[in-house]
C-alpha cells in the first residue's frame, strides 16, 4: 500500500469524525444553476452510498474531494469481502476435480482482489457512480466507468476508463511502472508457474541447459503480455471448462507423462494467486483500521454503502488459508462492533 494512499484515508475520517460536511461548494454552485438538479440521497450530510461527481467544464470533480479517501477504503474493503466467497467456492470445486469452473471461481476472486489492491495504491474504480447534473451536452455524456487517482499532491483526479478486464489488469502497469520488485509475490509466483519453460530467444541449446535460470525469462520481459494472458484465463475458464494444466494434458497427449498427477496445478495456483492476493489486502486494510477510530455515525455510513448492492454474506469460516481467515474476521468484526448485540 502507498503510504499517501494510508494518509489520505486517515485524513477522510478524521474530517468525517469531526462534522460530516455539506457538498463541496463549487459544486453547490452549478447545482443552485441546473433547474433539474435533485439533491442525491445521503446517509449524513453529503456522505452517499457512492461518491457524486460532476463536470466543471472539462474536468471531472467529485462533490466530496475533502474525504474521496473514506470511498477508497470502501471499495478496498468491499472488494476484499466480494473475493472471499469466491476464493471459498474455489475450493469446493477442486475438491470435486472441477477444475475449469474452479479456475473461474479463484479468478473471479482474484479480480475483486484486484480492485482492493489497486485502490491501495490511489487507483480506485468506481463502476458506479451518482450524476446529479444532466450534462451540458451529449458530447458530454456520462462515460463510465471511472478511476480516481491520488496524486503526489494528496488530492484526487477522475479519469473515464473502460469496462473489461484485460484494461484492468494492465492497470497494475501503470501503477508499477518501474518498480517490479515492489509488486506482491502473489504477481510473481504466478508469473514464474505461467512462464516456467519460456526462455530468452536467441540463446545457444547448449548455453541453456548449462545455466537455465540465466536465460529463463523475467517478469520485466512480459509484464504486460502476462497481465493480458491473466485476464484471458477468465475466457478458457468459463467459455470451454477448461482448468487443467495444458502443459501436462499435452504431455498426456503426447504419451509422455503416466499419470493425471499435476493436471490440477493450473486451478491450485489460481487459487494461490487469489490467496495470497487478498492475504496482501487483508493486512494492509488490517493495520489500517487500528488507525481509524471511526465514530458510530461513520462507521454506519461505512458499513452500509459497503454492502450497497447487497451481496452473500461472507464465508469467513470456511476460508483456507488460515493467515487469511484471521486477517478477516479481524476486520469483520471491527466493522461490525456497532451491530454486534450485548452477550445477556
Amino acid at each position: 500500500m502507498r503510504p499517501l494512499v494510508a494518509t489520505n484515508i486517515e485524513q477522510s475520517f478524521r474530517l468525517l469524525n469531526n462534522g460530516i460536511p455539506d457538498f463541496h461548494e463549487d459544486f453547490q454552485t452549478i447545482a443552485d444553476a441546473d433547474a433539474s438538479y435533485e439533491r442525491p440521497f445521503a446517509l449524513h450530510g453529503s456522505l452517499t452510498f457512492r461518491p457524486v461527481l460532476y463536470r466543471d467544464g472539462p474536468t471531472i470533480n467529485c462533490a466530496q474531494r475533502d474525504y474521496v479517501g473514506f470511498y477508497a477504503f470502501q471499495q478496498t474493503v468491499r472488494c476484499l469481502l466480494l473475493g472471499i466467497n469466491h476464493h471459498v467456492g474455489g475450493d469446493v470445486l477442486v475438491a470435486n476435480d472441477l477444475y475449469g469452473p474452479a479456475v473461474a471461481s479463484y479468478y473471479t476472486s482474484a479480480y475483486h482482489a484486484l480492485h482492493a489492491f489497486l485502490a491501495l495504491e490511489g487507483r480506485v474504480f468506481f463502476d458506479s457512480t451518482i450524476w446529479p447534473i444532466a450534462s451540458p451536452s451529449p458530447a458530454q455524456a456520462r462515460p463510465g466507468p471511472f478511476i480516481g487517482l491520488l496524486t503526489q499532491h494528496n488530492s484526487w483526479v477522475f479519469e473515464p476508463r473502460q469496462r473489461n478486464h484485460r484494461r484492468k489488469w494492465l492497470e497494475v502497469q501503470q501503477a508499477f511502472p518501474s518498480r517490479l520488485n515492489d509488486l506482491p509475490d502473489a504477481f510473481h509466483n504466478l508469473f514464474a508457474y505461467m512462464y516456467r519453460g519460456v526462455f530468452q530467444q536467441g540463446i545457444d541449446l547448449v548455453d541453456m541447459i548449462h545455466d537455465p535460470e540465466q536465460y529463463r525469462i523475467r517478469l520485466e520481459d512480459r509484464f504486460a503480455e502476462f497481465l493480458i494472458r491473466i485476464a484471458e484465463t477468465r475466457h478458457l475458464s468459463i467459455y470451454e471448462s477448461f482448468g487443467s494444466d495444458p502443459h501436462v494434458v499435452e504431455a498426456l497427449w503426447n504419451r509422455d507423462a503416466f499419470s493425471t498427477r499435476g493436471i490440477d496445478n493450473q486451478a491450485i495456483h489460481f487459487g494461490d494467486f487469489a490467496g495470497a492476493l487478498l492475504m496482501h489486502v487483508s493486512s494492509n486494510v488490517h493495520d489500517l483500521v487500528s488507525h481509524l477510530n471511526p465514530n458510530s455515525e461513520v462507521l454506519t455510513a461505512l458499513v452500509l454503502s459497503i454492502h450497497m448492492p447487497w451481496f452473500d454474506d461472507p464465508q469467513i469460516d470456511t476460508v483456507s488459508i488460515p493467515e487469511l481467515k484471521h486477517c478477516v474476521t479481524n476486520i469483520n468484526d471491527w466493522l461490525n462492533a456497532d451491530f454486534t448485540a450485548p452477550a445477556s
